[in-house]
């Protein structure tokens, strides 16, 4: 499953907003059955790490998202199981 865009306001920023947040999308992806959830980011890739995300190739995506992919984008992309 992919979390397409989590986004916290400045003015919210460093107060558990966006951990609680992507422990929320995590929790509704794996509660729909979903055995990986993977984001793509070309800003924050150091905060999905910190959070169990692991960077992955291309290839990794699933068939339908890889189509899609942009790589003119160069997006990073973080899966976590």
């Amino acid at each position: 499953a992919e979390i397409g865009c989590l986004v916290v306001s400045k003015d919210y920023r460093s107060q558990g907003r966006g951990d609680a947040m992507l422990g929320y999308l995590e929790r509704l992806c794996y509660q729909s059955g979903a055995a990986k959830v993977f984001v793509l980011s070309t800003q924050t890739m150091e905060w999905f790490v910190e959070r169990g995300f692991k960077e992955v190739d291309v290839r990794q995506l699933p068939p339908s998202r890889r189509v899609s992919y942009n790589f003119m984008r160069r997006s990073k992309i973080y899966m976590k199981e």
